[in-house]
């Protein structure tokens, strides 16, 4: 199972969307993905449909007291994105940290996946916008990192806090890397094009990926959160399916996965 986290320390870069379109991509080629809200805000959760009527009996919430014993499995529900393990709102901020001081060894994540290794091809793991205990426990336990980011000077400045934690991580998990920077929300302006430049020379600077693909701002992807559906479904022909379908294969391409794992 190669387990990718979706992270940033900056809001409303893609992150939720980002995690979606992977994990649906990845279904609809064939692979078999277990996806993980570890975002205390719960927007993938809710982006799968489960936060409607009563479908989530346990939460990633569920079983961090006791990662030994207990089963993550066991609060998997069967989605469009995998097989998905529901967020909750108790995972939010210095709460959750006090609540679990054993949280504190940052392992809970990677001992449970560790007992699932063989069952998935992958993990996709959501993880909050600021730097806490939910977010280093999925870098702990995670393979890689996509790195979501906007072209704005905000966006700009968070780079330099998730890749210092990201090196902070590492202290913990040496096999941490980074699979790369995705530009999303794009637009055809010219602070932009700036803004592309800055992250190239980032991305050279610290060795890292800049993926090739854009992805383009576009409102079929709120429309198709709002009738909780992956943006292939919803929307099939829209320029950021197509977008999120070429990131797709880069992220496969890079990990050298075939495109489609029916037809290798």
């Amino acid at each position: 199972m190669i387990k990718i986290v979706i992270g940033s320390e900056k809001g409303g870069v893609g992150k939720t969307t980002t995690c979606a379109a992977l994990a649906a991509g990845l279904v609809k080629r064939g692979y078999k993905v277990l996806s993980i809200d570890m975002d205390g805000q719960c927007n993938f959760t809710a982006t799968a449909g489960l936060l409607v009527g009563d479908k989530i009996k346990y939460t990633v919430d569920d079983i961090i007291d006791n990662p030994e014993e207990d089963d993550i499995l066991k609060c998997a529900i069967d989605t469009s994105f995998g097989d998905f393990i529901p967020g909750s709102k108790n995972m939010i901020g210095e709460a959750a940290d006090k609540r679990h001081p054993e949280f504190g060894t940052f392992n809970f994540l990677k001992t449970q996946l560790s007992k699932h290794e063989n069952e998935y091809d992958f993990c996709i793991i959501d993880t909050p916008p600021y730097f806490g205990l939910s977010l280093i426990s999925s870098l702990v336990a995670g393979d890689y990192i996509i790195i979501p980011a906007m072209t704005s000077v905000f966006s700009l400045q968070g780079m330099n806090d998730i890749t210092k934690h990201i090196e902070q991580a590492k202290t913990q998990n040496e096999n941490l890397k980074v699979l790369g920077i995705l530009l999303t929300q794009y637009r055809n302006t010219s602070f932009a094009k700036d803004a592309i430049y800055a992250y190239e020379e980032i991305a050279k600077n610290k060795k890292i990926k800049f993926f090739n693909t854009t992805i383009r701002q576009a409102v079929d992807i709120e429309r198709a959160h709002s009738v909780c559906a992956s943006i292939y479904d919803y929307a099939p022909k829209s320029n950021v399916a197509s977008d999120y379908k070429d990131f797709v294969d880069e992220v496969l391409n890079a990990l050298k996965k075939p495109l489609n794992k029916n037809k290798k």
